[in-house]
């Protein structure tokens, strides 16, 4: 009796394990349908293991004499939730380097919270994040160092959070920018030491914030003054962006200066030849104000001496039109009646080489014994 008893026991736990274990499987895989359960349960059980084992051993064992961490055992708690979202970082800056080269690199959270003990990674735009694995560590501000081998294009950002408990790699997207969050590696190269082919004013005065063009730049330029008593311009990494060929300046003590440059992907910062900036005390002198001159290299053969000087040709009516001239850049240039136009009006060709349009130096009369056309004939 006692053992007949036992027996149905033990079968009746074994029914409710069974119908337990069917629950578990069905949170787990979801829509799976309960044919695919049994499958599963099927192969599983064709091929024992140690779990299978003590399972069978549970099974033999009544309610009473099973120990509690035996029968959890048995159940499968489903796996746990990603803890990195995709919208975690909001944006990154800069948004650009170099193949090679160490970049530092700041992260802003959507939420404004700190990222500090979290990972990330640049990938390839066309790569998925799930087998990249993040490793460059962020601070609390932020930021962390990042060093792009691979080929130049455009990259995107895999990120896992600090709170992460399994190995994350989550692809971050933004409210903006279509969505994406992208870092554009461009290609390593060099920066010639004949880049910049000159800079005006060649002379400004010490602790004066004072505008700067540079001859030659190009878009992404960067540019730095050192004193000349250094002469090194490995030691400094041109930070001032000259790429619309101009930048204002402030130099904190007098003396002579070289110019360190370098260009958009170029790992160096390299002296340019022939190119010196005197920084001077207090005091202004007239080459400090011909700033312009070196830069104007077009024909001019107009005397506009004859001709009225005027702000905007677009004042002037048909009758005067063409007996005003205006300056642009300290060079001088005849106002032109337009019929093409309509209304028809009087308007100005700055761009033109035409030398029967642009004043001859010293024809645009003076303000303070300075001409005010300075334009260089390159054929006198």
């Amino acid at each position: 009796m006692m053992t007949f008893s036992r027996i149905h026991i033990v079968v009746l736990l074994q029914v409710l394990l069974g119908a337990h274990a069917r629950q578990v499987h069905e949170q787990v895989l979801g829509d799976a349908s309960l044919s695919e359960v049994a499958a599963a349960e099927v192969a599983s059980d064709s091929k024992p293991s140690n779990k299978s084992k003590k399972n069978e051993s549970l099974s033999k064992k009544s309610l009473v004499e099973a120990e509690p961490a035996e029968i959890a055992e048995v159940h499968q708690a489903p796996a746990p939730a990603p803890v990195t979202g995709p919208d975690v970082i909001a944006s990154i800056s800069p948004k650009v380097a170099t193949q090679g080269l160490k970049k530092t690199i700041t992260l802003t959270a959507a939420d404004g919270s700190s990222l500090a003990g979290g990972k990330a990674v640049f990938i390839p735009k066309l790569e998925g994040c799930k087998q990249a694995s993040p490793n460059v560590d962020i601070n609390e501000k932020g930021e962390g160092e990042f060093t792009i081998g691979t080929p130049p294009g455009e990259y995107k950002l895999c990120f896992r959070s600090a709170a992460a408990t399994q190995l994350e790699s989550v692809e971050q997207v933004a409210s903006d920018n279509f969505g994406s969050i992208v870092l554009d590696l461009l290609e390593a190269t060099s920066t010639a030491p004949t880049k910049i082919k000159g800079i005006f004013p060649p002379v400004i005065t010490v602790n004066v914030p004072t505008m700067i063009a540079f001859q030659g730049a190009t878009a992404g330029d960067k540019a730095v003054f050192v004193n000349a008593k250094t002469n090194d311009c490995r030691a400094v990494d041109p930070d001032k962006d000259v790429g619309a060929d101009h930048n204002t300046f402030t130099i904190t003590s007098s003396g002579d200066y070289i110019l360190c440059y370098k260009v958009p992907g170029a790992h160096d910062s390299i002296k340019q030849e022939a190119i010196e900036l005197k920084v001077r005390a207090p005091g202004v002198s007239e080459a400090m104000t011909r700033r312009w001159e070196r830069f104007i290299t077009k024909p001019a053969n107009l005397d506009c001496a004859r001709l009225s000087e005027i702000v905007h040709c677009g004042q002037t009516q048909k009758a005067d039109c063409e007996n005003r001239f205006v300056i642009e850049q300290a060079v001088g240039y005849r106002c032109m009646w337009d019929e093409q136009l309509w209304p028809p009006a009087c308007v100005v060709d700055t761009d033109t080489n035409d030398a029967e349009k642009i004043c001859k130096q010293g024809s645009c009369g003076k303000h303070k014994s300075i001409d005010k056309c300075w334009v260089v004939n390159p054929t006198s």
